[in-house]
């Protein structure tokens, strides 16, 4: 799969992730043009001309004779943040975590496959000897697994975004409540039925019109939406 962005848009996307990720504050000194050009292998042109790109946007802010700083710390371009990424929140809270990549021979990938979409990795996250959440990646076009995904403890679509060799466009997210099914109870270790919350995220992705969605479904004993604000903004409560 070819990015045809340019270069520069390349890194300006690069970049982004790396001040959220890296946990730049308002007032941080960046990057040098030299140190971008290193860790990028790019010109000293497109370096410069992604860092001016992001002081169009406010993110950055150059000042004369000491240096690029941060102005404000970009939203993250993760729609799973939306409703909280759990893997996230435990790290915040500084919880004791597992996260377990099931084997492609696993019967939950044709069990939870349909016609039109078709799961490429299926994570289980452990909290406390309980799963707290399964996370699943569908492509609506049978593709090669994108990453190895068993020593990665961040959230699929973060990483999906962090290659730029696949350039993700308008992201929709959706949510439904519902007690667990006899496939559910397999996949979270259950003998009985117990509430989960599934939320989806699909993104289309620009080559060849394909789209990929992820789906997390939280045991709903363990984890609960929130609704604050006059916004109605949502957020994810994980109960200990």
């Amino acid at each position: 799969m070819i990015n045809k962005e340019p270069v520069y848009i390349q890194i300006n996307k690069a970049l982004r992730l790396l001040i959220i990720k890296e946990n730049y504050s308002a007032g941080d000194k960046f990057l040098t043009e030299r140190s971008i050009c290193e860790m990028y292998n790019v010109s000293r042109s497109t370096a410069n001309k992604s860092l001016s790109s992001l002081v169009s946007e406010n993110i950055l802010e150059f000042k004369k004779g000491i240096g690029t700083f941060i102005k404000s710390v970009p939203l993250q371009n993760n729609k799973y943040s939306l409703f909280g990424d759990p893997i996230e929140i435990l790290k915040k809270q500084q919880l004791k975590f597992t996260v377990e990549l099931l084997e492609p021979s696993s019967p939950f990938y044709k069990n939870y496959s349909n016609i039109d979409r078709v799961v490429t990795q299926i994570r289980r996250i452990e909290l406390e000897h309980e799963t707290l959440a399964v996370e699943l990646l569908y492509f609506s076009k049978v593709l090669t697994p994108l990453f190895n995904m068993e020593n990665h403890r961040d959230s699929l679509l973060s990483l999906l975004e962090s290659d730029p060799s696949i350039n993700i466009k308008e992201t929709k997210d959706f949510l439904n409540s519902k007690i667990s099914s006899e496939m559910d109870k397999k996949l979270f270790f259950s003998n009985k039925d117990f509430p989960l919350l599934e939320i989806c995220s699909r993104s289309r992705i620009e080559e060849g019109n394909t789209d990929l969605t992820i789906k997390t479904l939280y045991n709903g004993k363990l984890a609960s939406l929130i609704f604050t604000g006059q916004k109605k903004e949502v957020s994810l409560l994980i109960k200990l």
